[in-house]
């Protein structure tokens, strides 16, 4: 009587797409690192001038031109001063509103479109 063994485990081909899926995977992440690193690094910029002591009584120029100081010592490249808008608010108070896409090429013509949009009012903290 022949006996019967049953294999257990990925066969060569089921190997091959695990593989691919994985590199394709590890080719997104690497995309996508950088970008996501350049938007927490804006978004933290933002958030420390909106929170700058008596920052609410400075004018409109002043705070733009810190905030792109800030970005250029910060080698952003995706966000200039202009992209953020200065926005009064009916209650009487400023925030900082940003909003963008970042487009990067994944593999041949795919592309992946990231957007961020970020909110900051001015406290003027630590007064």
């Amino acid at each position: 009587m022949k006996s019967m063994h049953h294999q257990r485990g990925l066969s060569l081909v089921g190997w091959l797409i695990v593989a691919g899926l994985a590199g394709f995977l590890a080719i997104v992440a690497l995309k996508l690192f950088p970008v996501y690193l350049e938007y927490w690094t804006v978004r933290t910029v933002i958030d420390e001038v909106a929170n700058m002591p008596a920052v609410d009584k400075k004018s409109r120029s002043y705070i733009m031109t810190t905030i792109g100081k800030r970005l250029d010592v910060n080698s952003v490249q995706t966000v200039k001063p202009r992209d953020i808008k200065y926005e009064r608010q009916d209650s009487g108070g400023v925030r900082l509103h940003l909003k963008y896409e970042v487009r990067k090429p994944l593999v041949g013509n795919v592309d992946v479109v990231v957007k961020f949009e970020h909110i900051a009012p001015l406290r003027g903290g630590g007064e």
